[in-house]
Order: C-alpha cells, then sequence, then structure tokens
C-alpha cells in the first residue's frame, strides 16, 4: 500500500486500531471498517455526559475525518434536544403563569401548549420581541378559543407587553393558527354543572338551581343569537338566577374559581338587564318570574 505523503510502499497494519500506518513516515494512511461501539448519553455531573448503554454500529472510520465522530454528533444532538426541552419547559411556564389569572381548565392548558407547539415548530417565536411576549400571545389565543371574555388589550397589559408589537404579532398568529383557535361550542348542561361544583363542591343538593340556571342561559344565548355565546355569559347568566333565586354564587366566588373579574359579569349583567328592559336594583326573587318571562318572550 502506497504512502500519498512519502511514496513508500511499506506498511504496518494494527488490529487494535483498525489502521495501516506507513513505516517510513508514520502517516496514517488506511482506517479499516471496525465494529465500532457508540453510546447513548445522559447528563452527568462533571464531563457533562455520561455513558448509559451501548450500540454496535458498523462505521467507516476514515469517513469521519474532517466531519466530527458519530460519538460527537450524538452528543451535539443530544445537546440539542436538551436544549430544545429546557426551552420548552420556559415558554411552558411562561404561558401557564399568563393563564394562571383565568383559572385555566386542563383543556385550556393542553390546548396551549398544542398551540404554543405548532406555533415553535414555524418559528414564530422569533417574531416575538421576548419569550414573555411569544406566551401572552399564545395564552390570549388559547383564552379565546375557550370563549373567555378578554380583549388583546387587557391580555397585553397585563403581560407588561408594548401594544403595537404584540399586536402585530398576534395578528401573524391568528391566521397561522386558523381554525386552531376556532371557539369550542359551549355545552350549557356541562357547563352549568362544572361551574356550580366548583363554586358550591356539589350541585346535587341544588337541583333547583342548576335546572333553572340551565333554562336562564338558553333564554340568554337566544336572546344574543347573533353573537358568539361566550363563557361570560354562562357566568352571568349563573350568577343572575343565583342572585333572583337569593343562592349563594357571588361575583366573588365566579371571579375565584373560574377567573372572570367581577366587573366584567357586572358590566354583561347590565347588558342582559338594559336589552329586558329591568334595572339592576330589581336583580331580587320578587321579580325572578318577570325576568323570566321576559327573557322566554
Amino acid at each position: 500500500m502506497k504512502c500519498i505523503e512519502c511514496g513508500n510502499n511499506e506498511s504496518t497494519y494494527d488490529e487494535r486500531l483498525g489502521e495501516h500506518t506507513c513505516d517510513n513516515c508514520g502517516l496514517v494512511i488506511m482506517l479499516t471498517p471496525l465494529e465500532e461501539t457508540t453510546s447513548m448519553f445522559m447528563p452527568g455531573r462533571e464531563s457533562g455526559m455520561v455513558a448509559r448503554e451501548s450500540v454496535s454500529k458498523t462505521k467507516d472510520l476514515g469517513s469521519l475525518i474532517g466531519e466530527g465522530s458519530y460519538h460527537d454528533k450524538r452528543v451535539r444532538s443530544l445537546k440539542r434536544i436538551e436544549r430544545y426541552g429546557k426551552k420548552s419547559d420556559r415558554y411552558r411556564s411562561i404561558i401557564n403563569m399568563a393563564l394562571s389569572y383565568y383559572n385555566p381548565s386542563q383543556a385550556m392548558k393542553e390546548d396551549a401548549v398544542y398551540m404554543s407547539n405548532f406555533l415553535r415548530e414555524r418559528r414564530f417565536q422569533n417574531h416575538a420581541s421576548n419569550a414573555e411576549m411569544f406566551g401572552a400571545a399564545v395564552a390570549y389565543a388559547t383564552l379565546r378559543k375557550h370563549n373567555v371574555s378578554v380583549t388583546f388589550r387587557q391580555c397585553c397589559k397585563a403581560n407588561g407587553q408594548e401594544f403595537n408589537p404584540f399586536f402585530k404579532l398576534l395578528k401573524k398568529m391568528m391566521r397561522a393558527l386558523g381554525d386552531n383557535i376556532r371557539p369550542r361550542q359551549i355545552n350549557i348542561e356541562s357547563e352549568v354543572q362544572r361551574v356550580l361544583t366548583d363554586v358550591l363542591g356539589s350541585y346535587d343538593h341544588d337541583t333547583y338551581l342548576m335546572s333553572e340556571c340551565i333554562e336562564i342561559l338558553y333564554g340568554i344565548k337566544e336572546m344574543f343569537s347573533d353573537e358568539a355565546f361566550t363563557t361570560t355569559q354562562v357566568l352571568t347568566g349563573i350568577w343572575l338566577t343565583s342572585k333572583f333565586n337569593d343562592r349563594n354564587v357571588t361575583q366573588r366566588e365566579l371571579q375565584r374559581t373560574q377567573g372572570v373579574s367581577e366587573v366584567t359579569i357586572r358590566t354583561a349583567a347590565s347588558r342582559i338587564l338594559k336589552s329586558l328592559g329591568m334595572k339592576r336594583k330589581q336583580v331580587v326573587p320578587e321579580y325572578y318570574l318577570q325576568f323570566k318571562r321576559k327573557l322566554t318572550i
């Protein structure tokens, strides 16, 4: 085998290393295929990586010169996965923080994770000024999908973001999400059951209140049939029904358990009452039948 460095034809083969070395100048002139042992690695304390298990893999070592070994590539790949995982955890924490003001359900959290992954795969985080802006925008999209009444201005202010860049990011994200952000249809019966259970601990002892809430909510939904039926309307209807029937479902408890502010509920209630020609001071048991009649006309 001729050495490309000195032209010598004599070489020695090392079985342990799997290489041919020139007897004249010492150049390694050929690397033969070996049974290479590659390792799976996990984070360690000192070196940063600790071998866990080995997998045999036949490779031509000559092809690795100048490209980094398979071992090195595996380490780099695992480090990239580790960095991605840390970034995912950070985004998840930011999004959960932005959603925490609204007492999110498990379904909301799952939708937020899905949207975040969907958008990050398309590099939308690069359009945000910071990770908090991206997280706040994902939180807003999630709230919209779940019919929680919140404006992008409110979301922007609550998360300390500048309006213009936040609005631009939000527009791009909404277009990309498309059908993924379409509001879900609210099931009145299941929502009433869920809310009353959250507030009262159990609704079994007050089936009358549950049935009345369902009847009132169908009336409110019909009254505003040209609009999307929202979670705020559900909570407002429950509060009005409770108040008319002298039950203990307060605006404060709804805010604590459902994350919709007392002001939002009062504003929605005033709108419903005004549409029926009634006043806030009339939300007492004596006017309940009048309220029901007007609502079902």
